[in-house]
């Protein structure tokens, strides 16, 4: 029998009880968990069919990579997954995680990273770069260095990886075309493929496996431009099959250099493609078929065209005599170019990534009052010493197709920080803060020596050398004290040596590899000692530089 106050009690006890419980549930649904990879552990990763190819590249390096660090298998899913993967307008599934997704909106090449309540991760992208780029974020945060296969940067394995609660990451690039230009390949890149990585019978050859090993480290680096090699030595980008697709597939944009108009490289293309001479003022029908035929071939991709007409291969255009003639027909040829990119890519020029490049005498046109069209972006380029000969004017600032000189992810960043903060950066993740402490003055010395007289510009093949005042150092002697500062042959190597036996996951002959190229007696510093003893002895001696002093 119970009693009335025993049931009251009863009651009081029950009340509690389930209080406790609703408080319990209220806590468990507000707190937020880690997001968390194990070793040895499948992934599971939700990713919609309709994604563009450069996102699942992304996912394939992803997976390797995770191999790499975890030893862990990555399994895709178009249900809901451990990480959540997809570009705004083509997955649902990340519309619907309470995450806002605005400021991703507007944007170009943006991503967010963002670990939610439930310790699952979203990766979201505002269009297929910024959705790849965000992959490879994750790569970056589990240890994955871009130079992973460039420079031997193996990582170190894990038992786990773990991201904080609610872990936010939203990025989006200050430069809109970022990337490299293949230049002077002659003596490594070109023998290097053709003979090497990817043997062809083809002399010159640079195919696509070569090519994608380039592609995967600007991808890695959140880089989406190429100029492909040009030289003679290399057979043009465009002969080869495969590599324009293979750009695709890493979702980069293919341009060409200040010499190369219209997707053509005309130094290695004119004489098999063209027809008569390369002149635009005698020949013009020919010239304008050679750059249509290749427009109407590549419409399709993503590029960056390049604008105007200088020589056949860095040099002055031909047909003309005069700056005020090379300026008319340089107008000309920019109402040619722009006529036949709205006919084969976009009525709409404006939504066409083209850039003009006023390099050597392009410049003096352009200063002597060129109209460049406004959506038309300038590329300023230096005078081949390192010296930027023109930057913007507050006029050219507000230009609609804009400026560029250098490419970066995030200009703003290494502009507040410092080239040497970013360096050290760049060291610590590659060999630890450890060795980056005691590597940046070494790098930084032998960047201050390489500076002063290029090795490239020892050969005496520069065209500014036909000038003497290219030609000799005119500012010595330089002290003693100099000299001997120059002097650090023993030290440097020393010094480098007792860096490369702090270096993990990597024989003492493999560090030495990776160091090669300022351990070899080749460089800077044995050139610049025969300057010195050059000078000391009363010998005058050459290098293809302006008198400089230190």
């Amino acid at each position: 029998m119970i009693f009335p106050h025993q049931q009251a009690k009863r009651a009081q006890i029950t009340l509690c009880a389930v209080f406790s419980i609703l408080v319990i549930q209220s806590a468990l649904a507000e707190e937020e968990w880690p997001f968390k990879l194990q070793a040895n552990k499948k992934i599971t990763l939700s990713i919609d069919k309709t994604e563009a190819e450069v996102v699942y590249t992304a996912l394939q390096l992803f997976e390797r990579d995770c191999h790499a660090v975890l030893s862990a298998s990555l399994q895709k899913t178009t249900r809901r997954g451990h990480i959540i993967v997809g570009t705004l307008g083509y997955n649902r599934i990340i519309e619907q995680q309470g995450v806002a997704l605005s400021p991703l909106k507007n944007r170009h090449e943006a991503f967010l990273l963002q670990v939610l309540k439930n310790g699952d991760l979203l990766i979201a992208g505002s269009d297929k770069r910024g959705t790849a780029y965000g992959i490879m974020e994750l790569s970056r945060l589990i240890g994955i260095s871009p130079w992973e296969w460039w420079a031997d940067s193996t990582p170190l394995q894990q038992k786990e990886f773990i991201l904080p609660p609610a872990f936010s990451s939203l990025q989006s690039p200050s430069v809109a075309f970022r990337g490299i230009f293949i230049n002077d390949e002659d003596w490594g890149f070109t023998p290097w493929s053709y003979k090497n990585y990817e043997p062809s019978v083809l002399k010159g050859q640079i195919g696509p496996h070569t090519y994608e090993q380039v592609f995967e480290l600007l991808l890695r680096l959140r880089a989406n431009t190429l100029w492909p090699a040009m030289h003679n030595c290399s057979i043009p980008f465009y002969y080869t099959p495969g590599n324009k697709e293979m750009a695709d597939r890493y979702g980069i944009y293919i341009g060409t250099s200040h010499c190369e108009p219209m997707m053509r490289n005309t130094n290695g293309e004119w004489h098999k493609d063209g027809m008569g001479e390369y002149d635009y003022i005698h020949n013009r029908t020919n010239v304008l078929h050679f750059w249509e035929q290749r427009i109407r071939e590549v419409s399709q991709y993503d590029n960056l065209y390049t604008l105007g007409m200088r020589g056949i291969h860095d040099g002055k255009m031909n047909g003309v005599k005069t700056i005020t003639e090379q300026k008319a027909a340089l107008e000309n040829i920019f109402k040619d170019q722009r006529n036949i990119l709205s006919t084969y890519v976009n009525h709409d020029l404006t939504k066409i990534p083209q850039v003009f490049i006023p390099y050597k005498e392009a410049l003096d046109v352009y200063n002597s009052g060129l109209e460049v069209p406004d959506d038309v972006t300038l590329m300023w380029c230096d005078d081949n010493y390192g010296y930027i000969r023109h930057f913007p004017t507050q006029e050219e600032a507000k230009r609609k197709g804009g400026n560029e000189i250098y490419m970066a992810w995030n200009t703003n960043k290494v502009k507040k920080e410092g080239v040497k903060v970013h360096l050290y950066r760049f060291l610590s993740r590659e060999f630890s803060e450890q060795v980056a402490k005691k590597l940046l003055p070494i790098m930084e010395e032998y960047y201050r020596l390489a500076y002063i007289c290029k090795p490239e510009f020892l050969g005496h093949t520069r065209v500014e050398e036909k000038d003497p005042t290219y030609k000799t150092i005119t500012d010595m002697p330089w002290s003693e004290e100099e000299i001997q500062h120059i002097n650090f042959t023993t030290w440097h190597a020393d010094s480098i040596t007792i860096v490369i036996k702090l270096l993990p996951n990597h024989s003492m002959e493999e560090n030495k590899l990776r160091f090669s190229i300022i351990l070899d007696d080749s460089q800077p510093h044995f050139f610049h000692m025969k300057h010195m003893n050059a000078v000391k002895s009363g010998r005058k001696m050459y290098c293809a530089i302006k008198p400089f002093a230190i």
